[in-house]
């Protein structure tokens, strides 16, 4: 991939700005070509922000239409296209990763679980935050506690909370919205980042 980014001085291989041009023109192998090049990265990237293979798809699939719709637009600053297509995919990610936290769909903590990639520094912020949100986990009542339990942790189904607890898949799924939202706020208001 990199000999196709900087350009190449085989006959019959294009630089990634000249298939731009020939994009711009409405040649679709063109556009093939460029997908050929770099979907693969673009998904992997969105991957790594969303951590689900069906958003991943969702957001390459929203970089490379958001590339076409603006491809007279799109001024190269290297050779490549690919950075254009990262900060794109980026945007998107977060983008449809907020829309999933504010609907309650993803773990409240889902981006800070440890990884080998990160830095001393991440890990100790990280490890502070999750010991700051165990701490106002201890303060729930006890219902509360066993369905963050249930759920955020041990990633049981509503439906396997409420038989486990008793209780309805209704009550489950509100309890876990409020305390959600609790455990937001308390962590927004506190520096609990």
């Amino acid at each position: 991939m990199g000999e196709h980014e900087a350009g190449n001085s085989d006959a019959g291989v294009r630089t990634d700005a000249e298939l731009l041009v020939a994009v711009v023109g409405n040649d679709w192998p063109a556009f093939t070509e460029l997908y050929g090049r770099h979907g693969r990265a673009v998904f992997l990237y969105g991957l790594a922000i969303v951590r689900s293979a069906h958003d991943a798809e969702d957001v390459a699939q929203d970089a490379w239409r958001t590339f076409w719709t603006s491809r007279a637009r799109i001024s190269l600053s290297t050779t490549s296209l690919l950075p254009w297509l990262l900060v794109t995919t980026r945007h998107l990610a977060l983008k449809k990763s907020a829309a999933r936290v504010r609907a309650g769909e993803l773990p409240l903590w889902d981006d800070v679980v440890l990884t080998n990639d990160d830095d001393v520094a991440v890990q100790v912020e990280k490890s502070q935050l999750m010991a700051y949100i165990a701490g106002l986990v201890s303060d729930l009542n006890p219902i509360d506690q066993r369905i963050y339990e249930l759920c955020l942790t041990e990633g049981l189904s509503y439906r396997a909370a409420a038989t486990q607890l008793d209780l309805t898949e209704t009550v489950i799924r509100g309890r876990l919205f409020r305390l959600r939202q609790v455990l937001r706020t308390a962590i927004a208001n506190n520096g609990g980042r």
